[in-house]
């Protein structure tokens, strides 16, 4: 009988080329030997737009290829932890996490998929956006991105990098 530690790396990869992202991260969380695997690797990846939207208590984060798009969102549930939800057009699944912040949550799995695609990742588009979110929650994830971000080489094609905070009194 074969197990993963006898499959041949190679099968391996095929296998996660034609997974998409919300695929590979489940099957890291399957168990140890995937997480060790896929951290292992760096991927392909069909990834053209990434934007990250931060609000009161909540945070979005929107992942784009050439057919699809999906959301992530990390909502604050104070001293019950955070709320993460990840959708698709027509598949939703939401997670409680006890103990868990949302913002270490959030930077936890942009961090994840970073190294899964390593250098490889080239966007045309990454935006941050912040309309009415708390100042300290903005400031917190701005110190976890630079972090992270100067960790990894995130290439943007055309350099379209695009930061939008909107005021309480603006009207976009």
């Amino acid at each position: 009988m074969t197990n993963f530690e006898n499959m041949p790396q190679l099968v391996m990869n095929k296998i996660l080329e034609k997974l998409d992202l919300p695929s590979i991260l489940t099957l890291r969380n399957v168990c140890h030997d995937f997480r060790n695997f896929i951290e292992t690797i760096h991927l392909d990846c069909d990834l053209t737009h990434l934007e990250i939207s931060l609000g009161p208590d909540k945070i979005y984060i929107t992942y784009s290829t050439p057919y699809k798009q999906w959301v992530v969102s990390y909502t604050n549930l104070y001293s019950k932890g955070c709320l993460v939800a990840r959708e698709e057009i027509r598949n939703r699944s939401v997670k409680r996490l006890q103990d868990n912040n949302f913002i270490e949550m959030f930077s936890k799995d942009f961090e994840i998929i970073l190294n899964i695609f390593g250098t490889k990742l080239n966007l045309n588009r990454f935006e941050l956006r912040k309309k009415y979110a708390y100042e300290e929650d903005v400031e917190r994830v701005l110190e976890r991105l630079e972090t992270i971000l100067k960790t990894y080489k995130l290439k943007v094609k055309d350099e379209l990098i695009d930061v939008c905070f909107y005021s309480e009194s603006s009207q976009q």
